[in-house]
């Protein structure tokens, strides 16, 4: 149970810092005070591929905290115990699926920023920040296949409570 509590409040805290992340850039974003930290580019230089790398990355945030939206369903349900619940199944795959496409938007943006370097002369061969869109999708998938695994224990389980 104190598992439970501590993923609970761990995702609460989460989408809470990003959920004020979202309304901090969509604020910011208008004033010209932002930059994109992969480019180390001010905004008055940004041409119509830097926008695009922007609105695409912002695209895959917002699509990461609804997935945190639903992975906070899950987490209240599993903390009233009902582990077996459809809304369990149906939260937790959805999380997933929306794991699994914010991380897919994320490795479009580091791919055509990776690009826009290459075109600059910037050459870097390795970045490590691909690697959390892997772990992203990867995370997503698994989301998907527990939600799969619970829907099969629960029918399993109901089969097994109708047979006496």
């Amino acid at each position: 149970m104190k598992q439970n509590i501590l993923f609970k409040t761990l995702v609460d805290i989460l989408f809470i810092f990003q959920s004020v992340g979202i309304i901090g850039i969509i604020f910011i974003m208008p004033f010209g005070v932002a930059k994109i930290n992969m480019m180390d580019f001010p905004v008055e230089d940004w041409t119509w591929i830097h926008w695009v790398i922007v609105i695409v990355s912002l695209i895959g945030y917002i699509i990461f905290v609804v997935g945190l939206y639903h992975l906070r369903k899950v987490a209240r349900h599993l903390l009233s115990n009902k582990y077996f619940d459809l809304k369990v199944v149906t939260h937790l795959k959805k999380s997933g699926n929306y794991f699994v496409a914010s991380g897919i938007f994320s490795f479009v943006v580091f791919l055509a920023v990776w690009i826009v370097k290459l075109t600059m002369s910037h050459i870097s061969l390795y970045d490590s920040d691909v690697m959390l869109s892997f772990f992203l999708i990867m995370v997503g998938l698994f989301f998907i296949i527990q939600s799969e695994v619970i829907l099969n224990a629960k029918n399993f389980k109901d089969d097994s409570e109708l047979t006496i």
